[in-house]
């Protein structure tokens, strides 16, 4: 955090800034990569406490467990292929909004699963969950490099892919790793599972309110 706000005075002073300022304080900038850092943080974080689960509880193989992410996969190429007509059709802003709002809803059903079984719920909510996730990737990058003036496309790009490094790695730390620090693995998971699905819903509410002011 020191190094962050460290980052943003030096920046704040220099003629000739690695990042410009003003471009994060653009709404569709600093919203959309909100919406990005908390789609990317939190579906990792479901993957990592889903392995976890249906290898130390349900005792699968990795062989098994790998075909549930299998389809999981599979789903998120179809998404792929829907989701620019879905953002044509209805704007880059809504399907943000609903894609993270959807995955969080899904991350939630998968609190249905229980000690002994569970599997097929897994695999279905977080392939449904995985292909709203992609829905918030492509909107959220078209959302942020929309509206940009030409000479800050190249920043608002990088800014793109800087939240996806982020949000890929932060999200394990700070929440996987909840489900291996207690003596009860299964009630760990349900535990981050629920507060991943939280935060996926919270982020949704705010960059609707967040896009919605600027409109």
């Amino acid at each position: 955090m020191l190094l962050l706000v460290a980052f943003g005075v030096i920046e704040s002073r220099h003629p000739a800034p690695l990042v410009s300022l003003p471009v994060l304080r653009r709404r569709t900038v600093a919203f959309g990569n909100l919406g990005g850092l908390v789609t990317f943080s939190m579906m990792s974080t479901i993957v990592f406490v889903l392995t976890l689960y249906l290898q130390e509880t349900l005792g699968l193989s990795a062989f098994a467990s790998g075909i549930v992410f299998g389809v999981q996969g599979v789903c998120s190429v179809l998404a792929g292929m829907i989701t620019p007509k879905v953002i044509g059709r209805f704007g880059a802003h809504r399907t943000l909004v609903v894609s993270l709002l959807g995955q969080g809803l899904l991350t939630a059903a998968i609190l249905g699963i229980g000690r002994e079984s569970g599997a097929v719920l897994a695999t279905v909510a977080v392939s449904l969950a995985s292909m709203l996730h992609l829905g918030a990737i492509i909107s959220y990058g078209v959302t942020v490099t929309s509206g940009v003036r030409d000479e800050e496309q190249g920043l608002a790009t990088g800014l793109v892919t800087t939240t996806q490094q982020v949000g890929l790695t932060v999200g394990i730390p700070l929440l996987g790793v909840l489900a291996t620090t207690g003596s009860d693995l299964f009630a760990g998971v349900r535990t981050v599972i629920a507060l991943d699905a939280a935060i996926v819903v919270g982020a949704a509410l705010v960059v609707a309110l967040g896009l919605r002011r600027r409109s």
